[in-house]
């Protein structure tokens, strides 16, 4: 179900850039949401790799796994920090 949602995000950041790409001031807030792939993987590993939270999954690959959606869940929070201290020097 959250797949097409997913789908318009990849949409608009493509429109997003094309703007960029005419516009150079554009750019910082282009590359702000420009990742919408990091919230596939994230859909990815919740679907199919990570296990239900009645299991143990601190071993093995699944550590891994579970790393990997922490560091894809922190980056967007990561874009907004970064858009905050390159913005404002433009």
């Amino acid at each position: 179900m959250k797949l097409p949602l997913y789908l318009i995000a990849d949409v608009a950041v493509i429109l997003r850039w094309i703007v960029a790409r005419r516009r150079p001031e554009h750019r910082a807030v282009a590359a702000v949401p420009s990742l919408p792939a990091a919230n596939l993987g994230r859909a990815a590993l919740i679907a199919w790799v990570l296990p239900p939270p009645d299991q143990d999954p601190f071993h093995g690959a699944l550590r891994l796994a579970i790393a990997a959606d922490s560091a894809l869940y922190l980056a967007w929070a990561v874009r907004v920090a970064a858009l905050a201290v390159t913005a404002p020097a433009r």
